[in-house]
């Protein structure tokens, strides 16, 4: 829950700063190729419209595409980028459409093409909030600074490689904030689109995700050998991962970072229409009002942390203990990934897999992340399991930057070391500026230092500040203060 709620209020924070500081960025950002110049706000936009005869596609096939000028057209190994529209499915098993950002190499790595599916941490329930907006040039999405924190490292990263990378607006047309199913079909979906459109047959897949992010990325590891096993992932890595929404929302609610526990529930029910029926059907009015304002245009992760700070939801419910409902436990016990709690069979999947959490996560649980793992591991599974001993859920996220870009580079070239299930070689020592360097590159490392020795400013940029006892974060008495903060480090980070 920690995990969650300080990627979720990094990448919120970072959105309310959007919302206030955006003109100081605007000089830049409007200074893109014509290209992107016409794109509008998703929720008005045509193209995030899905077509009446979107079933008659095949899963992972492109119903439309469009050439984009991303915040990443900088790179210089950046050939070009485009969005899709493909076909995908929800929780339901319903068609839908589910956009993805692709990004193409000018020179290509050796070898087997190698894709990256980098999972942004969304964290909210509007359409503009998608990452495919994000990541345009010329947005103006409350998301984008929250989008452009630690993006600019993996996505890079991967493409000075000469690494494809694909980056799925993994929350579909529904905004469907942690509900496994829909978001790990659409990776899925997004990894065959990438696959077909560019050809990429005999390919390598890994997978990429951060808190809201590794949600997504780990059903998409659940969900693969049943709904799209023709994929070729080798690999996946993913950090402060969310593994159950009961967990999760008791976690939140009334907290600091109670904004995601509401985001999760309105995202949830989104998939689960008997879950929502039995929600309103209890909900006060003022209760309704308050999940109506989370929905709404422009409420990014910004907003969501800094409009829904210390909300009770249980007090605008009629009922005492509603998650203990019948209904509400059907939908949870779909919607866990922990092997005492779930009502069907989870998967373990045998690619290595690389998972990490801080020990002092404060929004998503440690614990839920270590039993996962247990029982994987009692199933078969090849997984590092690395404890961040001294990072709460910010620190963690940058803390763990250079040892996941590492471990994706040892998947795509077959050399990562065997470790039993459950440990890790080793802490990866993220002081260490030459050993951070080959990893990475010297650029990518320098930009890295700023990250990790600034650790109040990263904090800011989640709307947070350090707490009393230095150990963990706390909200931000000063908001603006924290969103400038927050400002200036992405300036830096994207060469602004």
């Amino acid at each position: 829950m920690k995990l969650l709620s300080h990627s979720l209020a990094l990448t919120a924070t970072l959105g309310s700063l959007l919302v206030n500081a955006y003109p100081l960025l605007q000089p830049r950002l409007l200074s893109a190729q014509p290209v992107a110049a016409g794109f509008s706000d998703p929720n008005s936009d045509p193209f995030y419209a899905a077509p009446s005869n979107i079933s008659a596609y095949k899963k992972g096939d492109i119903v439309r595409s469009r050439a984009t000028t991303s915040t990443f057209k900088d790179n210089k190994n950046l050939d070009h980028s485009y969005q899709v529209m493909m076909r995908s499915e929800n929780t339901q098993n319903q068609a839908i459409g589910g956009v993805a950002t692709i990004l193409v190499p000018k020179k290509i790595a050796d070898g087997a093409p190698k894709i990256l599916s980098y999972q942004n941490f969304e964290d909210a329930v509007s359409l503009s909030c998608s990452p495919s907006w994000a990541y345009v040039d010329t947005s103006n999405s409350t998301a984008k600074l929250a989008a452009n924190i630690e993006a600019p490292f993996y996505v890079n990263w991967a493409i000075e490689q000469g690494y494809y990378v694909v980056i799925p607006d993994q929350e579909g047309p529904a905004n469907s904030f942690i509900a496994g199913r829909t978001e790990g079909k659409i990776i899925l979906d997004g990894i065959r689109a990438i696959i077909g459109n560019e050809k990429l047959q005999n390919s390598q897949v890994a997978l990429f995700g951060y808190s809201g992010g590794a949600h997504a990325a780990v059903w998409a590891t659940e969900l693969h050998e049943e709904y799209a096993p023709e994929v070729p992932i080798i690999g996946a890595v993913h950090g402060g991962t969310p593994i159950d929404p009961e967990h999760l929302l008791n976690f939140l609610n009334g907290g600091a970072f109670s904004g995601f526990a509401g985001a999760g529930l309105i995202g949830v029910m989104s998939q689960h229409p008997d879950l929502k029926k039995f929600v309103y059907d209890h909900l006060t009015p003022e209760g309704a009002a308050l999940l109506e304002k989370a929905v709404q245009p422009n409420v990014c992760i910004g907003e969501i942390v800094t409009q829904f700070a210390f909300v009770d939801y249980f007090k605008y419910v009629n009922i005492s203990n509603p998650l203990q409902d019948p209904i509400a436990q059907k939908t949870l016990k779909e919607e866990t990934l922990l092997k005492s709690k779930a009502s069907y069979q989870i998967s373990v999947p045998k690619f290595p897999r690389l998972i990490y959490h801080a020990l002092g996560d404060e929004v998503v649980p440690f614990n839920d992340s270590q039993q996962y793992v247990k029982d994987q591991c009692a199933g078969g599974a090849n997984i590092q399991f690395v404890t961040l001993p001294l990072a709460e859920h910010v620190t963690g996220e940058a803390e763990g930057i250079p040892m996941a870009v590492d471990y994706l580079g040892q998947l795509f070239k077959g050399t990562q070391p065997k470790v039993a299930c459950g440990t890790a070689p080793g802490l990866f020592n993220t002081g260490d500026q030459s050993k951070v360097a080959a990893v990475m590159g010297s650029d990518l490392a320098s930009k890295y230092a700023q990250v990790r020795n600034q650790p109040a400013k990263v904090q800011g940029a989640h709307g947070m500040q350090p707490s009393k006892d230095g150990k963990s974060a706390a909200p931000a008495n000063n908001l603006a203060q924290a969103k400038s903060s927050a400002v200036s480090l992405v300036q830096g980070l994207l060469g602004l």
